[in-house]
């Protein structure tokens, strides 16, 4: 089971590091090396979502979001759990809600990894997110970059009972070449919040970390 000691220890570290001497590139997903074979075909279930290079990158951060909230919501991570005590919305059956809406409280935090690019309706989801947080809840972001062409939209299929990829996502400040469904998500994001950080991050991910503001007569 994954717990904020482990995370925060060695033994997670080792397996993150497997193979490599802790440097590590932004392209790691297109490179396929050992270490992401590693992380991503060994001890993928044993680590979960936390395999993800990103996650590592910015592991404190995470963590102590995490660990300060009330009400932590995974979506979109049934195949692949945040775990920490946090609620898993999905439309897998394994998930504790199957849509967002049905929360019984508003979420202080709402996670989700690699799971955004699924879904056509962007828009009317980050909608949906906003309106089930708390003011000043964070929301934690990680979806994947068109630097890797196997995950663009129209090349990417799926068959694990979710949909294809339906995004292309870049950052608004990169000059990206033509391709299917692009959308910067920057700025989708920032229709509902308000950005803190958003990067290129390892395994030719994206993270962005934002917040839903408190508004005056909302």
């Amino acid at each position: 089971m994954i717990t904020f000691d482990y995370l925060r220890g060695d033994e997670y570290i080792q397996e993150m590091n497997f193979g490599t001497d802790g440097n590590f590139s932004l392209d790691e997903a297109v490179l396929d090396n050992e270490n992401y074979n590693h992380r991503h075909r060994v001890v993928n279930h044993k680590l979960g979502v936390w395999r993800w290079r990103g996650m590592q990158q910015y592991r404190q951060k995470i963590l102590d979001i995490i660990e300060g909230s009330d009400y932590a919501v995974d979506f979109g991570g049934a195949a692949s759990p945040l775990g920490l005590d946090s609620v898993v919305v999905d439309i897998l059956e394994t998930a504790d809600y199957n849509n967002i809406k049905d929360l019984p409280k508003k979420a202080d935090v709402v996670f989700s990894s690699h799971c955004l690019e699924h879904i056509p309706n962007l828009d009317g989801i980050l909608s949906d997110i906003k309106n089930c947080m708390r003011d000043d809840g964070y929301l934690i972001t990680f979806v994947p970059s068109w630097t890797c062409e196997r995950w663009r939209a129209g090349i990417h299929k799926e068959s694990r009972g979710y949909n294809d990829h339906a995004w292309t996502f870049a950052l608004s400040d990169e000059n990206v070449p033509q391709m299917d469904n692009t959308a910067f998500i920057d700025n989708e994001i920032e229709k509902y919040f308000s950005i803190e950080y958003a990067s290129q991050c390892g395994d030719n991910s994206i993270f962005v970390l934002a917040k839903k503001l408190r508004i005056k007569n909302e």
